[in-house]
């Protein structure tokens, strides 16, 4: 009798066992499926050496080898990240998943420059995988440092977090709810998101022509509303701060001033304050400690009058969405400071299957808007002074005589700017009712299909007045 029992236990014994090791395998090969069809989905942005599985027979461990990825936005994405080696250990009934470091982290640039990070403690990293995708992230860490092969600081950062939620609704309209919250930034400015996401365009459309500059205005070529262009004259010192009434300011001193450090110069001897600032401030990248406080959500609403079609929503995969859902990104909160000004951005941006451009409301306020003025036309100054004339940068036929004595289109483009932006803006800014003392507000807006307005006045205006 005892025999009998002892071996129907047994056999009971042996077939948990193979179902718990069948149960094991397919979990885990699916997760491994997953993964690899993650990486393939979104080759332009992450690739990995090598994934493999183990853990059994109670957990599910995610080894990723040579993994490398970047930031799916121009803006963002100057450097790649490689982590070395990592792992995700979840129990094998879990599907919250913890992520540990197992070696070094470092970015490499376009040029192959390397950088190493360092982390004041290891960073915390979760997520929830559910129907085969990322549903849940988050990412914590104490700070950290970027350093070149020289030692020197190139980015750093006191404290960073970022997490997102992933949801389908009943009506299948996909929503993304992203937070992030990164504290006293070092090597990364206003500047660097222009340079990263617009520059290239701009040199692009210069040297197509589509970008032509006029002496009153800017000009779009092949648009029938535009103008003649007239040809372009030198331009006045730009007022520094309206604060400081009287008081003017030439933007390209200002970058002679930063480039060399020299903010005591004769140069600057007699800019306002908030200027001289800016001066000390581009010759040293790290006296400017940025803040950077991000709450958005990313909504894929399905058309339902056109066949649909299966969509991940994992959020790194959402540059992949098929046209028939239409797209906003809906920015409660948007807040880039530091100690010279503080710009506050909220609104909705939206994208339709039957329209080029985006359409939607934004309002961005800025709180000290004298300094960010006198920032960006120090600092488009700057780059200005560091461009010379370079094959990328081709004149068309139109500006070839106009331009070369003062070094090429596109630093043609960047002075007028740097001497335009703070007369320009200031005079926009006080088209909104909200504008007071040193803040200003502007209100954007595009209905679809429409022109673009700030503070109701079209974008053509607006360009018109550099």
């Amino acid at each position: 009798m005892s025999k009998n029992i002892l071996i129907k236990f047994l056999v009971i014994l042996l077939v948990i066992v193979l179902s718990h090791s069948v149960f094991w395998f397919f979990k885990t090969g699916q997760l491994e499926k997953h993964v690899n069809n993650f990486v393939a989905e979104n080759n332009g942005n992450i690739s990995i050496g090598e994934v493999k599985v183990t853990g059994f027979p109670f957990s599910q461990k995610v080894i990723i080898t040579d993994l490398k990825f970047s930031i799916p936005n121009p803006a963002f994405n100057k450097y790649q990240v490689v982590v070395k080696s990592a792992e995700a250990v979840s129990g094998i009934f879990s599907n919250n998943f913890t992520v540990n470091l197992l070696d070094k982290v470092t970015i490499q640039d376009a040029e192959g420059n390397v950088g190493n990070v360092e982390f004041a403690q290891n960073p915390q990293i979760n997520f929830v995988v559910e129907g085969g995708i990322v549903s849940n992230f988050s990412y914590v860490d104490s700070g950290y440092k970027v350093f070149d092969i020289d030692k020197n600081i190139i980015y750093a950062s006191v404290s960073s977090s970022v997490s997102f939620v992933a949801s389908v609704e009943s009506n299948d309209q996909i929503t993304v709810k992203l937070n992030a919250d990164i504290k006293e930034m070092e090597g990364f400015t206003l500047l660097d998101i222009y340079k990263n996401s617009s520059e290239k365009k701009i040199i692009d459309g210069i040297k197509t022509g589509e970008i032509v500059l006029g002496g009153a205005a800017t000009i779009v070529a092949g648009d029938p509303n535009s103008q003649p262009s007239a040809a372009i004259s030198p331009q006045p010192p730009v007022v520094a701060s309206a604060a400081s009434a009287g008081v003017v300011t030439d933007p390209i001193a200002l970058a002679k001033a930063a480039a060399t450090g020299a903010t005591t110069d004769t140069a600057v001897a007699n800019i306002p304050n908030d200027a001289a600032a800016i001066a000390s401030a581009l010759a040293s990248n790290n006296i400017i400690k940025n803040n950077l406080v991000v709450n958005f959500e990313y909504i894929l609403t399905p058309n339902k009058n056109e066949q649909q079609a299966a969509l991940p929503f994992d959020p790194a995969q959402m540059q992949e969405s098929p046209t028939q859902y239409s797209r906003a990104i809906k920015v409660n909160h948007l807040e880039f400071s530091n100690s010279l000004y503080k710009i506050i951005i909220n609104g909705q941006v939206n994208s339709f299957q039957d329209d080029n451009l985006p359409s939607g409301f934004i309002t961005i306020k800025v709180e000290n808007s004298a300094a960010l003025l006198s920032y960006l036309s120090s600092g488009f100054a700057q780059i200005a002074e560091q461009k010379k004339a370079s094959p990328e940068v081709q004149q068309s036929s139109d500006l070839s005589t106009q331009s070369s004595a003062q070094g090429g289109a596109y630093q043609d483009f960047l002075k007028r700017i740097a001497s335009g932006i703070s007369s320009v803006s200031t005079e926009l800014a006080a088209k909104n009712q909200l504008t007071k003392d040193n803040i200003a507000v502007f209100d954007m807006r595009r209905e679809k299909n429409l022109e673009f307005v700030i503070n109701e006045t079209p974008l053509r205006e607006v360009l018109g007045k550099f």
